[in-house]
Order: C-alpha cells, then structure tokens, then sequence
C-alpha cells in the first residue's frame, strides 16, 4: 500500500507563495518552512536566531528558487520548441550502427543497425552481431567488441526507436518508448564488455 505523504506546515505562520513555491513563517518561533511546486519534502526548514537573519535568509533562498525554476521553464520552452521542429534524418542515414550499454554489475553491449526511418522521430532497427576484440592487461571476464555491419541476428526481429531533439551535441535522443534504455550513434571505436556477475 502507498503511503500519502502530507505537508507539515507549522501553526501560527505567515505564508508566501507564488506559482512556484510556498514559503511559511513564525515570526515568534523564527522558523521557516518551504515547498517547491507539488513536494510533499521541504525544500529547506530553518530555524534562526534572530528575525533579521530569517528575512535574509528566506529572502535569498526565494530568490534562488524563483531563478531556478525560471531557467526550468525555459529549458522547457526550448526543448518543446526543438521537438517541434526535430528531423531525426539530419542527423542519421540507414546503415548507421546504434549502441546501447547496459548492466549493474556487469557492462553489456549491444548493436543495432538502422534500417529506415519512419517519419521524421523514429527509426526501425534490427540487432547485429559483434565480434570480440582482446588486450593485454585486462581481465579474463572483460573484453572489447566491434560490431560486425549487415550480420544481423538470425532470432532478432526489427523494432522501432523514439528520437528526441537534445539541446546540445548530440542535439538527439534515441530511446525505446518500452523500457528506459538509451541509445545512441556508435562512435566507431571498441566498447568495453564485462561479465563479472
């Protein structure tokens, strides 16, 4: 069963509050309590020594807030704004080679090629085989792969990849709307591969 968590919010306070935060004070405690947007955990409770010291206090600490969730908005606006002009085919071509790296206790590699595209946000990608590449002065449960282009997994159906604007290189996102991979473009050196587990 979920626990609803409620805010505490202290008897006899003075509140402040803007579309962003909500802020309540005892003046006669010197106390102050504060929530950002829908946190049910307070984003800072103090108490001070001397009502001076809340003012400023409370006052620098709004103000971080108020900038903080300003440069959020923007951002937003901005990635909204990418996304809604994103073309997934500037930036990849069919035959390119997608990874993926996952694991805990181990790093598993994994390799698709791109097949074609569909539309301008998603790509339909098949996995590939990849073959091992040893060095000295690793351990016998690691190595390097490559991945081997066009030698695609016998037992391995196509599948279709989400692609995302990104606001810096590499200005996109791949990810599988199914789970919380992400992917992206093989930078055509040996990845790292472990099985310690």
């Amino acid at each position: 069963m979920k626990i609803e968590r409620t805010r505490y919010i202290p008897h006899h306070t003075e509140e402040r509050a803007t579309e962003d935060y909500v802020c309540y004070i005892d003046k006669d405690k010197l106390i102050a309590i504060c929530y950002v947007g829908k946190a049910t955990k307070s984003t800072f409770y103090y108490r001070y020594r001397t009502l001076e010291q809340l003012e400023e206090s409370v006052s620098e600490n709004l103000r971080r807030i108020t900038e903080f969730c300003d440069r959020k908005r923007e951002e937003k606006a901005k990635q909204a704004e990418a996304n809604k002009n994103f073309d997934i085919r500037n930036y990849l071509k069919v035959g390119d080679i997608i990874q993926n790296s996952w694991g805990y206790d181990q790093t598993n590699q994994e390799f698709y090629q791109l097949l074609r595209f569909r539309g301008t946000k998603q790509i339909v990608v098949r996995e590939i085989a990849q073959k091992t590449v040893h060095k000295d002065g690793y351990s016998s449960m690691s190595c390097f792969v490559l991945p081997e282009k066009d030698n695609f997994l016998t037992d391995e159906k196509e599948f279709t990849l989400t692609c995302k604007a990104y606001l810096s290189e590499p200005f996109f996102h791949i990810c599988n709307p199914k789970d919380f991979y992400y992917f992206h473009l093989w930078s055509g050196k040996e990845a790292y591969c472990s099985w310690y587990a």
